[in-house]
């Protein structure tokens, strides 16, 4: 199982519906509306990790108000360590 989070910045007329369209998408365990730079945070769980770009940047990426997304992701476990390290992907629209 691969996760990522993902930073969404809506379009002010799709600030309404747009949390409930993300949560709906097939991947998306759980979409919350937030305050602050980004409007929207959604957490993708998918059983591969080349699954991740698909629903990022062909699901999510096309929800009507979907201005821009940032995607964190583990990339490995640091050796020595219980924690991952995270790669960063930006993806404006």
């Amino acid at each position: 199982m691969t996760h990522a989070v993902v930073l969404i910045e809506a379009e002010r007329s799709a600030m309404r519906t747009l949390g409930g369209e993300l949560a709906a998408v097939d991947g998306v365990a759980e979409a919350y509306s937030v305050t602050g730079e980004w409007d929207f945070v959604a957490i993708v769980r998918v059983r591969e990790h080349e699954q991740l770009a698909s629903v990022v940047t062909n699901t999510i990426g096309q929800l009507p108000g979907c201005r821009a997304r940032r995607r964190w992701s583990p990339s490995k476990r640091s050796p020595g360590t219980t924690s991952k390290r995270c790669s960063r992907s930006v993806v404006d629209r």
